[in-house]
């Protein structure tokens, strides 16, 4: 990063997308898991006194695991774009189905379950707060899919 200059709050957007990419593939050490980079690299990325920057291959892997795209969203806000899911059904006109409903319940309940978890001794710790928000941005996820599938039922929306 030391040879490349940034564009004013650049480097603070990639590193906000970043945290928001780590917590929605479960937190660091699901990450760490999944990626095989170590802690100390993980907490680089997201911080914003180091320059260094997450590594694209890890973006792709993180995103598809999580089914977000915090990051590949922010990289469209650059250039005045959005990131919309591909419309599931297309074509077809499919509306949603017992899957769906079935993983917006597990979702549901994998976050019930997480923060009964983390109440269980009476206060919360900052890694359990952070799971938790990883799991109900799950289920958000799993919602939105519902949604845009009801929608194209609701009202013929593309």
């Amino acid at each position: 990063m030391d040879s490349l200059s940034l564009p004013s709050g650049m480097l603070t957007l990639l590193k906000q997308a970043t945290r928001e990419l780590v917590l929605a593939a479960g937190g660091p050490k699901a990450v760490e898991a999944l990626t095989g980079h170590r802690a100390g690299t993980i907490s680089r990325w997201g911080a914003d006194h180091h320059g260094d920057v997450i590594p694209v291959t890890v973006v792709a892997v993180l995103e598809f695991h999580a089914q977000q795209a915090p990051f590949t969203r922010a990289l469209a806000s650059l250039t005045s774009h959005h990131l919309a899911p591909i419309a599931e059904g297309e074509g077809g006109g499919d509306g949603p189905g017992m899957a769906d409903v079935a993983a917006l319940a597990g979702a549901g309940a994998s976050a019930l379950a997480a923060a009964a978890e983390a109440q269980a001794d009476g206060r919360w710790t900052a890694g359990e707060a952070k799971h938790v928000m990883a799991q109900l941005g799950a289920v958000q996820a799993q919602a939105g899919t519902l949604k845009r599938k009801l929608a194209v039922v609701a009202g013929g929306v593309r």
